[in-house]
């Protein structure tokens, strides 16, 4: 059982959310080597809240996720965008409230706040990538790099060239 923990450091505009990680920031969150997980990622006034989670998260530790989360400041998002290898994360992943699409929305709107919208971006057919989301006002911006060639050392903040993933491409749940 993986220990889901805050992301280490002083509080910085923009930060890495590891796997097994949580963490807020008022600019920038990248997700690095996102090949089979999951990224939560919530928006509201001037703040930022991600989450980044592997096909083998069992109930408990979906559970601490969401603790952390709320720690963070999730109950001030309106916004949530779920973005991840569906594909691979749905089939293998043991926590049964992240199963579906239809689960996931249930559980982030119950656990953060109810009349969040929460938006859906399946990467599968991308490979392993590293997610970047950019706070937008009451919104985020989106892109992707391909992680092969793109390392990210520790939880220092990477300047990639990167491909917008249009907003247009989360699908509303």
């Amino acid at each position: 059982m993986a220990v889901i923990k805050p992301v280490p450091g002083p509080p910085s505009p923009d930060i890495v959310v590891r796997e097994d990680y949580v963490g807020s920031c008022t600019h920038a969150i990248c997700y690095p080597g996102v090949s089979s997980c999951v990224t939560v990622t919530g928006v509201g006034a001037g703040l930022m809240v991600g989450a980044h989670l592997t096909m083998g998260t069992t109930a408990a530790e979906l559970d601490a996720f969401f603790v952390l989360l709320q720690a963070q400041g999730a109950a001030a998002c309106q916004e949530f965008f779920v973005a991840g290898a569906f594909g691979q994360f749905k089939a293998h992943v043991p926590a049964p409230d992240f199963k579906t699409r239809k689960k996931m929305r249930n559980r982030i709107v119950a656990e953060t706040t109810p009349a969040a919208n929460v938006r859906f971006y399946d990467t599968t057919a991308l490979g392993d990538i590293h997610i970047f989301a950019v706070i937008n006002g009451a919104a985020a911006d989106f892109s992707y790099a391909v992680s092969a060639g793109n390392f990210i050392a520790g939880f220092a903040y990477p300047a990639f060239a990167t491909t917008p993933i249009p907003l247009g491409g989360f699908v509303l749940r």
